[in-house]
């Protein structure tokens, strides 16, 4: 005589099964442990979730790096973030040094159009996330951000040795602020055959929370020019 236990259930509900066609069980289990599903399935969901956040929060982003206007066909941001890593002696586990190429400056005298005003609301919250750090930018993008107020001063952020190496390549104003290196022959920008001519500089956002790592970003760009 059988004793009521989960067993037995078990037992007789695989006896029905057994007598059922794939498609009367799945009907079957649906319609009887729908809410059980459901249940399993949204405790599943929040591990998940849980487990995504935990991993998150471990990260540290040391570096925020966006070629704007680039040739992002063919750039391959993977490799250039992997490189750099190298470059600066390896980062820690749960360190993230990351190049974006999805940015596009058409300039202030470029027609309005949805895609554009997207374009301009994107990098308005990344500013305001302080999500970019140093930026690489063809002539238009370069006047455009400087107009706009969004590069930094290096003049405090280059040793010395730096701006006597790099004295033929900063961008300085009449009152002996620098807001960008040229880079445009840079080794790594040509080996990505990242930009379709013209100049191209290297700049720090006036926000940047994390200006030696930009700095160090600058120095990889040029690294096989100057080293």
């Amino acid at each position: 005589m059988e004793d009521g236990t989960w067993r037995d259930s078990v037992k007789k509900e695989l006896k029905k099964l057994s007598k059922m066609t794939w498609k009367e069980r799945i009907g079957y289990v649906w319609d009887y442990y729908k809410a059980q599903m459901a249940l399993l399935i949204g405790l599943i969901l929040l591990i998940h979730i849980g487990v995504t956040i935990f991993q998150n929060m471990q990260i540290e982003e040391v570096l925020q790096a966006y070629l704007v206007n680039c040739n992002a066909m063919e750039v391959d941001a993977k490799e250039m973030s992997a490189e750099f890593a190298d470059y600066v002696g390896g980062l820690d586990k749960h360190q993230v040094a990351t190049v974006n190429t999805t940015l596009i400056e058409e300039g202030k005298d470029a027609p309005q159009s949805q895609s554009s005003m997207a374009e301009q609301m994107k990098l308005t919250t990344l500013i305001g996330a302080q999500a970019i750090d140093v930026v690489v930018l063809d002539e238009l993008a370069y006047e455009t951000y400087l107009e706009d107020g969004f590069l930094m001063d290096l003049s405090g952020l280059l040793t010395p040795e730096q701006k006597e190496q790099w004295q033929e390549r900063l961008e300085e104003d009449a009152g002996g602020a620098c807001y960008a290196v040229e880079v445009t022959d840079s080794p790594v920008l040509a080996s990505q055959n990242a930009y379709f001519g013209g100049k191209i500089y290297a700049a720090v956002m006036a926000n940047s929370v994390n200006t030696d790592m930009s700095i160090a970003f600058v120095d990889y760009l040029l690294c096989s020019q100057e080293k």
